[in-house]
């Protein structure tokens, strides 16, 4: 982008000479730019487009240089340009795509619009703004139809399914699974736990395992396939009956844990290991009201460790699970649009899970973190997961 002499439309002279030449034109805050709201951004999104997006709203529009150039240059309401809004819930196909928020701009097809029908666009989106009001409507909506948020992680899968009439449990199973359940799909599931599992799981023989959250009994396969006893729990009735046919050597039972109360129906059972894969930021993030932390999970599990046993616990990342990415694979970038205040994402900070640790009387032995290895010539997903972490294991004692 070029800044040269003064043009219509600009502050103190400012403008941007677009050459659609040079298609990949840097990254760029348009805190400078009229009209634009601070946090905004302009991204490259191949020849002659890109993108203006909003990572605090995760929203964004892609336009034709020609069209950003009409916007700075104060061009008449009524002048064409072309655009489209890309804004989506971009982690349908795995829960750890891209979580930008976007559709890909570079192969959109740009529509032809008045530049005013665009300036309201962007006006909605809140890349233009002219004060920070656009910046409410990030967080949780307090009712299903709160036109005023935007809704959290939990409540944007929600809205995507419902839209196309997906099943939540398949979804969640076939997102994550080969459709025999043989193995993960290719994906940061496949790429970051399936090395990590091998080790986890390899000194399983003669132990007994809870899998606390079970699901279809894929994590309980591997473990009975390494010679441990598997019991595993989990509240949907289907995924109990897929554990059965999955896993015949596991013992498996539906059961709801919704308070403390709820643990007794463990009875006297105690377990060498206690397993917990993508469950406990759900007490931390909960779909609905609980009466029940996740101190008070770790607490009664703890209660359920036989001697010199260990709680095992794998969830996404608390920094970079839901962090949009930018870059390129020679260079991937991650987007910190949050952490301490959960207005999109679901999981805890690392204080915070230390202290629910703490308050269940439990100490942290060890803490892992989830790579990618490297793979030559990798895209841009995989080579985020192989410099950013997709999940955090940490091994409790008493």
């Amino acid at each position: 982008m070029d800044a040269p002499a003064d043009r219509p439309g600009a502050p103190d002279g400012l403008s941007l000479r677009l050459d659609d030449a040079r298609p990949n034109v840097g990254y760029s805050a348009m805190a400078a730019l009229p009209g634009f709201a601070p946090e905004s951004l302009i991204l490259p999104a191949g020849p002659g487009r890109l993108l203006l997006y909003q990572p605090a709203l995760r929203l964004g529009t892609a336009v034709s240089h020609a069209a950003l150039q009409a916007l700075l240059d104060g061009a008449p309401v009524d002048a064409e340009v072309e655009a489209a809004d890309v804004s989506a819930f971009s982690l349908e196909r795995c829960l750890h795509d891209n979580s930008r928020g976007t559709r890909d701009a570079a192969g959109a097809a740009l529509a032809r619009m008045p530049l005013a029908e665009l300036r309201a666009l962007l006006g909605r989106q809140g890349i233009l703004a002219v004060d920070s009001a656009h910046l409410e409507r990030r967080g949780k909506k307090r009712l299903a139809l709160d036109p005023g948020k935007l809704g959290n992680f939990h409540q944007q899968i929600g809205a995507s399914l419902a839209r196309r009439k997906l099943d939540p449990e398949s979804w969640w199973v076939d997102q994550k699974f080969e459709s025999d359940r043989s193995g993960f799909r290719d994906t940061p599931y496949r790429w970051c736990q399936e090395p990590f599992l091998g080790e986890l799981f390899a000194g399983a023989k003669g132990q007994t395992w809870l899998d606390f959250g079970c699901g279809v009994g894929f994590y309980a396969r591997r473990i009975a396939a390494a010679g441990g006893r598997v019991f595993g729990v989990d509240p949907s009735e289907a995924y109990v009956a897929a554990a059965r046919a999955l896993c015949p050597e596991g013992e498996f039972e539906a059961l709801r844990f919704e308070s403390r109360e709820d643990f007794a129906r463990l009875k006297d059972r105690r377990f060498d290991r206690i397993f917990l894969s993508d469950v406990l930021l759900y007490f931390f993030e909960p779909y609905a009201p609980l009466g029940l932390s996740a101190a008070d999970v770790l607490s009664e599990l703890a209660g359920r460790l036989a001697p010199g046993g260990r709680l095992l616990v794998l969830d996404p990342h608390g920094a970079f699970f839901l962090q949009p990415r930018l870059g390129s694979p020679e260079a991937p970038l991650a987007l910190c649009t949050e952490y301490r205040t959960r207005r999109f994402r679901a999981t805890p900070t690392l204080e915070e899970l230390s202290r629910a640790v703490e308050a269940a009387g439990l100490k942290i032995a060890r803490i892992r973190e989830l790579f990618a290895p490297p793979a030559p010539g990798a895209g841009l997903d995989r080579r985020f997961a192989e410099e950013f972490p997709a999940w955090w294991f940490f091994e409790l004692l008493r």
